[in-house]
């Protein structure tokens, strides 16, 4: 350290977790489990009072899109093993503790909440607000990106290899850049 300036360094190193911890975070996830069960608790309060994870705390437990922030999931954004568990599951209920790796791989154990189940249906600005503006962000970043090509691709020089030669949408970009 010189006067308010510091030069710090740290090694981070990430404790292994054993079947032991899994044990003792499923034994303890049980008795919170018993106490929503019982009503003697809600979710947001179990999460605010037992989740370990800042992000959990910060949504009350909610699983959030990442593209959109809405904590209505499309079945196909959820893993595998989430799917399997919701599809036995009424809603208002909760899952049993059980261990599951995280998105970095890591073991963590949870107890599942399905707070509600939207049925297939026509897609509305009610109910698919966050899935229509995601679409309609994606045609516009669509049209942008091809708008930005046809401007820059008279500047390009294109050569395409024989393997290529009978694709029609390089032949389509091909005569695009020839006609600018």
């Amino acid at each position: 350290r010189r006067g308010d300036e510091a030069d710090v360094r740290h090694i981070l190193i990430r404790p292994e977790i054993t079947k032991s911890d899994i044990d003792v975070a499923l034994k303890k996830l049980d008795s919170v489990y018993t106490l929503l069960k019982d009503n003697k608790l809600t979710f947001q309060e179990a999460v605010g009072k037992y989740a370990t994870d800042d992000e959990s705390k910060r949504t009350g437990g909610m699983i959030l899109d990442p593209n959109t922030g809405s904590s209505d999931l499309e079945i196909s954004k959820l893993d595998p093993v989430m799917v399997m568990l919701l599809d036995s599951m009424n809603v208002g209920g909760y899952s049993k503790p059980h261990p599951f790796y995280t998105a970095t791989r890591d073991q963590a154990c949870r107890i599942v909440y399905l707070k509600a189940k939207v049925p297939p249906h026509k897609a509305n600005l009610q109910k698919d607000y966050g899935k229509i503006m995601e679409v309609a962000f994606a045609q516009k970043k669509q049209v942008k990106m091809q708008t930005w090509i046809k401007n820059k691709l008279s500047t390009f020089y294109l050569k395409f290899t024989p393997d290529y030669q009978s694709c029609t949408a390089l032949k389509e970009l091909s005569d695009a850049a020839q006609s600018n």
